[in-house]
């Protein structure tokens, strides 16, 4: 009844006062080209003129939906979406029509973080993405994949909209698409035979704490995250902790209050959150452990924050350059765990083992690890390496480690070390990983003491 009479109210306004009406004005994510995802109540909102009724119609449907702007001319209403498809139309009125054209409807996910989830295809100089060229080749807009880079922007203040435009991935448009994010799409789209829409919003250099609504320095959440709020997504990607690096302690405690945030601010549940570790790099700058230390705190996050999962890197990682050219894996890991955690497919590898305890007997370390999707653990590039232990001095020595296929474990020791109670793994600014799951996805870097 009371659509009814909204209708009839819109119906007498529309044509006793017509010349009242202004064009409506749309946020830049609400536009041509976007994706919507499917199966969903997703908002649309915008600008009309004041105390204005607005009629939207949705092609896939056919049905119009009312409601009524505010005496700012603000406007907001929900409309379902059906099963991937498209292309589609949307039509938003108050008097003058504004038609969005070539909708596609499927799966949206919000790729955050820092230069390395930035790093477009193209690459920057000296700093290239492997295989990237063969995409850019092969590069068509008939791909349904669809990608909105968010304009870097920061500000004190919440904002109302950002700068950026939904994009078909020819190749001139894909040379400045985030690399990790285009390789994510790409194989959920080939999976899940879907459209697949990529929000990329990431500032190079930044820390976790400028992404933080809680945090005082919260200013590219301001104007990079809190604008896109109302739309709908399926998950999140998170690739960043580089910069956090000069002090691992407070990464410890920003870290599980990013994802809480996100959800909070969506109000749509505990949505997916897929992030990446950071990959080895020498940071000649810090303690030796300072960056091995924060992927320790993402490393024990991943049991910590619910509906989550890690990318482990530790195998990309370059001494010289904290930009890793293999952007490919990253992307690829992520849809692997999207692909297995939020789609429900099987008969893959999508989580590394972890870390869980150790025993020691005999002058000996025995180290037990968690399996999720892999059965057991190999020195993939020729033996182990990487392994330290320590006594009560708490000195650690490199050590030899031998893997116990029939138990799962991995044996540690060290001649010139009796009696030992620590060991660490990999667990340096920069290393090289020596020790795989049966898929081939490297096991983090760890340690067994907290001093």
């Amino acid at each position: 009844m009371q659509k009814k009479i909204l209708n009839l109210l819109c119906f007498i306004v529309f044509f006793t006062s017509s010349t009242l009406f202004a064009k409506i004005q749309l946020p830049t994510v609400l536009s041509h080209n976007m994706v919507l995802q499917q199966k969903s109540q997703v908002k649309l909102w915008g600008k009309a003129t004041p105390n204005s009724c607005v009629n939207v119609k949705t092609s896939w449907s056919g049905q119009n939906f009312v409601t009524q702007s505010d005496f700012n001319g603000k406007w907001q209403l929900v409309v379902s979406t059906p099963s991937a498809g498209g292309p589609y139309e949307i039509s938003i009125t108050d008097g003058e029509e504004v038609i969005l054209k070539d909708i596609l409807i499927g799966e949206v996910w919000l790729c955050l973080g820092q230069s390395n989830m930035a790093l477009p295809l193209k690459g920057r100089p000296g700093q290239p993405v492997e295989g990237a060229n063969e995409i850019l080749v092969k590069a068509k807009e008939t791909f349904p994949l669809r990608v909105f880079t968010v304009a870097c922007k920061s500000s004190e203040l919440p904002q109302d909209d950002v700068t950026g435009k939904w994009l078909k991935p020819s190749a001139e448009n894909l040379q400045n698409s985030s690399a990790v994010a285009y390789f994510y799409g790409q194989l959920l789209q080939e999976v899940l035979n879907v459209p697949v829409g990529l929000i990329v919003s990431a500032y190079s250099g930044s820390k976790i704490e400028s992404w933080l609504p809680e945090s005082p320095s919260c200013d590219l959440y301001n104007a990079m995250v809190y604008p896109l709020k109302d739309y709908t997504l399926k998950g999140f990607l998170w690739y960043q902790g580089e910069s956090n690096c000069v002090d691992p302690q407070s990464y410890s405690k920003y870290f599980p209050l990013f994802p809480k945030s996100l959800r909070e601010v969506w109000g749509l549940g505990e949505l997916p959150f897929y992030y990446v570790q950071i990959a080895p790099y020498a940071y000649q700058w810090l303690e030796e452990t300072a960056a091995a230390r924060v992927r320790e705190v993402q490393l024990k996050n991943e049991k910590l924050i619910p509906n989550a999962g890690m990318v482990v890197t530790l195998d990309l990682g370059v001494e010289t350059c904290n930009h890793p050219p293999k952007k490919k894996e990253v992307g690829h890991r992520l849809a692997y765990l999207a692909l297995a955690k939020t789609y429900h497919h099987k008969g893959f590898g999508y989580q590394s083992p972890t870390y869980e305890s150790i025993e020691v007997k005999d002058n000996e370390i025995i180290i037990t690890f968690d399996y999720t999707s892999s059965y057991c653990i190999a020195p993939i590039y020729g033996k182990l390496e990487g392994f330290e232990i320590a006594a009560s001095d708490r000195v650690f020595y490199p050590a030899e480690a031998k893997i116990d296929y029939e138990r799962r474990k991995v044996i540690v020791s060290a001649k010139n070390v009796s009696n030992p109670i620590a060991v660490r793994y990999a667990f340096k600014n920069y290393t090289r990983a020596s020790l795989f799951d049966d898929y081939g996805l490297p096991v983090s870097s760890f340690r067994s003491d907290d001093w």
